[in-house]
């Protein structure tokens, strides 16, 4: 496939503003394959992720923001380990899934996984950690209709184990706790300069 890319496309101001999120330049990148090789998720991918970096590279937006592939990430920062250039490809996932919320821009197809990280985000917030039982409602609530009862057998069998737990585990200073949660929300990474 040939592709046509403009020298404004190439250097976007939308580039810039991925390195500036990330703190890495993405140029440092050479494709070596290393972060998609150990990536336990790169079978579900779309694009793998030294493919995401390329498309970010090459100032490809709407197909970097509209792909699956940040979404199946897991933030297990295997990527990053690997990477021989310190490109930081686990951070860019979580900046790309990040922008995709901002714009809007998120896959239908994907929507299940972004409601989970929704729900799993807000249950840190709310808890100093993840409250399972919390968390299983209030993914589940995002979509009754759909979502309701699908796993109600399951939940059963659970419950007669003992998982998860109804109550939640208390945290020490939970309002610290918020308190980085909401100062990172509300301020985004600007003082890392991939320079």
């Amino acid at each position: 496939m040939k592709l046509q890319l403009s020298n404004a496309q190439v250097g976007s101001e939308w580039k810039r503003e991925v390195e500036r999120r990330v703190g890495r330049k993405m140029a440092d990148c050479y494709q070596c394959g290393k972060c998609s090789a150990g990536c336990p998720t790169a079978y579900e991918m779309f694009h793998p992720i030294h493919a995401m970096v390329r498309l970010v590279q090459l100032g490809r937006k709407e197909a970097a923001l509209q792909s699956r592939s940040q979404w199946v990430c897991v933030a297990c920062e295997a990527c990053s380990t690997r990477c021989p250039k310190d490109v930081d490809p686990a951070r860019l996932m979580t900046v790309l899934r990040e922008m995709a919320q901002e714009e809007g821009c998120v896959n239908a197809n994907e929507s299940d996984i972004y409601d989970f990280h929704r729900s799993f985000l807000a249950s840190v917030r709310m808890f100093g950690r993840v409250y399972e039982m919390g968390l299983v409602a209030s993914y589940k609530m995002k979509s009754p209709l759909r979502r309701g009862f699908q796993d109600l057998v399951t939940a059963l069998h659970m419950r007669k184990r003992g998982k998860p737990g109804f109550l939640w585990h208390k945290v020490q200073n939970v309002a610290a706790i918020r308190r980085i949660y909401d100062r990172t929300k509300l301020q985004r990474p600007a003082d890392r300069n991939p320079d």
